[in-house]
């Protein structure tokens, strides 16, 4: 659900309707009804009588003390509630990403546009930050060697880069909370924008036509890169375990981890999550087992991944975005020759198909992901709203 048709209020006591001044005894309230609830513990509760026997009070007009205390009761109100501290996590990010926790995040109450009732809202701008800053300044090195690559080499050089700091024995994890989740994502948006940055046609759009195209394309971006580097890093268990990595330091099963989203998700809609899941999984086919069998080199990994996202792209994207990107896609098209050439494999067809196999493969695979996540966002599935959605719906 897009921004726009959300409308920003103050959060609002839950018992009375004024303006809340945080949460008390568990829920959100104003400090007026909290200091009465918690004066109502010094008497019995039979000692309140409602003002109006035959029908609730409305609180807008009367403070009944007995409808008062009623309705605290009623929306969670409790003298047991203890805030609780969640453990601190020992999931480590590579030192591409910084540590942002939900707190960092800005959290909102909001009236849904729909249901006009209060929702959660979440400005993930703090975790898409450092993207944005890697598209506005990103400086290219500056050695000679670098300026003689082609297009393609330059793609594979910042891919290259990019893993260089990839555990070769990451650690296997069983379970992790969204929370977590979304710091591998962070920190994959960011090697996604820096691994754009190295291509001449993209630095050269437009401020904004650049931020469109990151925003559509980093999501299958990480899929692709972490799938490819799993089979280069796990070999055979990526494909009999369905083992992925998660980063530079963490891998886990896709069967197997237990991946806590149920903050974000409303009741009814695991089942949906899960079909989404299940046609995720179908990497492991489509792409971990044919890097397995061809062993693929960084330059035809760097050739699929970038005609992954340049076609993806310009399904989306017209005007310069499109323009670009034939021009782009025919540059690597002749390197990936000349890298073939250089190398004496004069009968690539084989290999050059099966690579194309697998772009046609994940370019069908988001397609359906991305209609997947439009009736997610449609029929309001997710218990949050996101500041900009659009991040999150590939």
């Amino acid at each position: 659900m897009s921004r726009t048709l959300l409308d920003y209020c103050p959060s609002t006591c839950l018992v009375c309707g004024s303006e809340a001044h945080g949460q008390h005894f568990g829920v959100e309230t104003c400090r007026a009804c909290a200091a009465f609830f918690r004066r109502s513990a010094a008497h019995r509760e039979d000692e309140y009588v409602c003002k109006r026997a035959r029908s609730p009070c409305e609180f807008k007009n009367t403070f009944c003390k007995y409808c008062r205390l009623q309705k605290c009761q009623q929306v969670g109100m409790s003298r047991c509630f203890k805030k609780v501290t969640p453990p601190k996590t020992v999931f480590e990010l590579s030192d591409l990403a910084e540590r942002v926790t939900s707190q960092d995040r800005l959290l909102y109450c909001v009236w849904h546009p729909i249901t006009k009732q209060p929702t959660k809202w979440i400005n993930v701008e703090p975790i898409i930050k450092r993207s944005r800053h890697v598209l506005d300044t990103y400086e290219l090195p500056r050695d000679p060697q670098y300026q003689l690559l082609n297009s393609l080499e330059k793609m594979s050089f910042s891919l290259d880069r990019l893993r260089s700091s990839q555990s070769q024995n990451p650690k296997l994890e069983t379970a992790m909370n969204f929370d977590v989740y979304f710091l591998t994502w962070e920190a994959n948006m960011v090697r996604a924008a820096e691994w754009l940055m190295h291509s001449h046609e993209f630095r050269q759009l437009p401020a904004h036509e650049k931020l469109a195209f990151f925003k559509i394309t980093w999501a299958v971006w990480r899929r692709f890169e972490r799938m490819s580097m799993s089979a280069d890093v796990l070999g055979k268990r990526s494909v009999e375990r369905k083992m992925y990595l998660l980063d530079d330091k963490r891998a886990a099963e896709w069967t197997e981890v237990r991946l806590d989203a149920s903050d974000y998700w409303k009741k009814g809609a695991e089942k949906y999550r899960h079909n989404a899941r299940e046609n995720l999984q179908l990497y492991f086919e489509g792409v971990v087992r044919p890097c397995l069998e061809w062993k693929f080199s960084p330059i035809e990994i760097s050739f699929a991944i970038s005609q992954i996202v340049w076609s993806y792209a310009g399904r989306k994207l017209l005007g310069q975005t499109l323009a670009a990107g034939e021009l782009f896609l025919e540059r690597i098209s002749n390197d990936l020759h000349e890298y073939y050439r250089r190398r004496h494999i004069h009968n690539y067809a084989a290999r050059l198909s099966v690579i194309m196999d697998m772009v046609n493969f994940v370019l069908k695979i988001q397609a359906e992901h991305e209609k997947r996540m439009e009736m997610v966002m449609l029929f309001d599935m997710m218990s949050v709203q996101l500041s900009d959605p659009q991040f999150f719906c590939v």
